[in-house]
């Protein structure tokens, strides 16, 4: 998929006159918040929200963590409308289940919101309890135990750490114009996990709320990725990106068919699984075959469905502690 190219034809749309009312609607919130106070964040541990036709795959991964991987980590989790089958699971595993309230949120900017519902993401992280958050989407896979992400000196020094995605950034974008912002010849932010210290960055997690929940952006940002670093960026504030290129995983049958993102700090550390949707009545196909030229992200995993409609993920290249068979724990849900 060319992102780029299926984002063109809006961006042409822009004018002058909207880039000018669109930045000044921007800085006007950014001063508005400016004297917010920061509310007195505790603790760490993991946020997702979930949504009903994700849900045994969030149950699926959070099995992983606590039951193999012995994670200690705290969790909240936040839905709109999920089954109490659903929730009695998660509180089983030990997490916390929180349904958000439109009339109670803490952080809710004064926009028209979009029609999607990435920006969910962000409202979970500013109402979660948690000082020191791993964001993670429903359908990815922790392979090893995260919380030492939190003692990094990456995150230590900067407070917050983000992956790359497949595509480059580009100077097409109106975007840089409306910021005020230059371009930079990197990857996109893959925001499927985002480690986060709220109280350090509490300005800028609002401006990034902002940008993912306003119609003025959506055509711009594509959905809450790209919010992150720009509003570290519109504040001047550091952050830490991975170096590393994602990997795409797939199967490898009649054609190389990608399913999903291997993610890296040193080893692989996280398995996004986000072009796989499936149900127990139906098996995930892709339109068209991924193709990718550079060696440095051509490494296959299989990914079968499961008989019980989850899906074990195993990744052949042996990655010396890693070599074993992903999720036994999307068991009978």
């Amino acid at each position: 998929m060319d992102f780029v190219k299926e984002r063109t034809p809006k961006w042409k749309l822009t004018t002058p006159k909207l880039e000018k009312e669109i930045n000044e609607r921007l800085f006007q919130f950014i001063n508005d918040i400016s004297d917010k106070p920061i509310p007195n964040y505790r603790g760490t541990g993991i946020v997702m929200t979930v949504y009903s036709n994700v849900a045994d795959m969030a149950l699926g991964s959070l099995t992983f963590l606590y039951r193999e991987l012995k994670s200690k980590l705290d969790c909240e989790i936040f839905y709109e409308f999920l089954s109490d089958h659903y929730i009695q699971k998660y509180k089983e595993l030990g997490c916390k289940v929180k349904q958000f309230n439109n009339d109670k949120l803490l952080y809710n900017p004064p926009v028209k919101r979009t029609d999607t519902n990435t920006y969910w993401k962000i409202i979970a992280i500013l109402e979660s309890e948690f000082e020191h958050v791993l964001f993670l989407d429903c359908d990815n896979i922790p392979l090893r135990e995260p919380s030492f992400l939190f003692e990094s000196k990456e995150y230590k020094e900067t407070g917050m750490i983000l992956w790359p995605d497949f595509w480059t950034l580009t100077g097409e974008n109106p975007l840089w114009r409306i910021l005020g912002l230059e371009c930079i010849n990197e990857k996109e932010h893959e925001s499927g996990q985002v480690v986060v210290q709220k109280s350090r960055l509490f300005h800028q997690l609002q401006v990034s709320l902002y940008l993912s929940m306003s119609p003025d952006f959506t055509i711009y940002t594509h959905g809450d990725k790209e919010t992150f670093s720009l509003a570290m960026r519109l504040y001047n504030t550091p952050y830490h990106k991975i170096k590393q290129n994602t990997f795409v995983i797939g199967t490898d049958l009649n054609g190389f068919c990608g399913m999903g993102m291997l993610q890296f700090y040193n080893d692989p550390i996280f398995m996004h699984i986000n072009f796989l949707k499936y149900s127990r009545k139906k098996r995930f196909v892709l339109d068209r075959a991924l193709e990718m030229k550079d060696e440095s992200i051509l490494q296959i995993g299989g990914c079968l469905t499961a008989k019980n409609g989850g899906r074990t993920i195993e990744v052949e290249k042996e990655w010396g502690y890693f070599n074993h068979k992903l999720v036994e724990a999307y068991i009978d849900i």
